[in-house]
């Protein structure tokens, strides 16, 4: 039997495997740079996303302070206008000459486009002047609709079956 069949291994495959330190330092350098960079990207897009979040909240709470204000001015408007013509309907006696309410009630809606048409009713009821109907025609008479006096299933106003 000769050895010579047998192949000689090198030895530097038979060596253990070793890392320089100077690759090890920069294997640690690596990583720690990897996972300072992912941590700091982590932090940023939360403290950005804090801070959009904020702006949001801010920027919404103008705009609807804007609305409310916007809507009350326009309320206060419609409200001095109604008390304005209010005035004008008990100098007219209104309830006792429906064509003078009718009078002041086309020309309340010419003054306020946005109005669709305007009606004078009696507490119990009864519809004594209107702009939704053509003069001379029959005004309708809420009096026959008790379903528009309910409210959360109680009678209010001056309902008089």
């Amino acid at each position: 039997m000769s050895l010579k069949g047998t192949p000689k291994i090198p030895a530097f495959l038979t060596r253990p495997i070793t890392m320089p330190s100077y690759r090890r330092a920069i294997f640690l350098a690596f990583w720690g740079t990897l996972v300072g960079v992912l941590g700091f990207s982590g932090w940023y897009v939360w403290f950005s996303w804090h801070r959009y979040e904020q702006n949001s909240q801010y920027r919404l709470m103008l705009e609807s302070d804007m609305v409310a204000t916007v809507a009350q001015k326009l309320l206060d408007g419609h409200a001095s206008e109604l008390q304005f013509l209010g005035v004008q309907l008990q100098r007219a006696d209104a309830l006792h000459h429906p064509r003078r309410a009718r009078t002041l009630l086309l020309n309340y809606q010419k003054a306020t486009p946005d109005i669709a048409s305007a009606n004078l009713i009696a507490p119990n009821g009864q519809v004594i002047a209107s702009t939704a109907v053509p003069a001379g025609k029959p005004l309708p008479d809420f009096r026959n609709n008790p379903a528009i006096w309910l409210v959360d299933g109680h009678f209010w106003g001056n309902f008089q079956p």
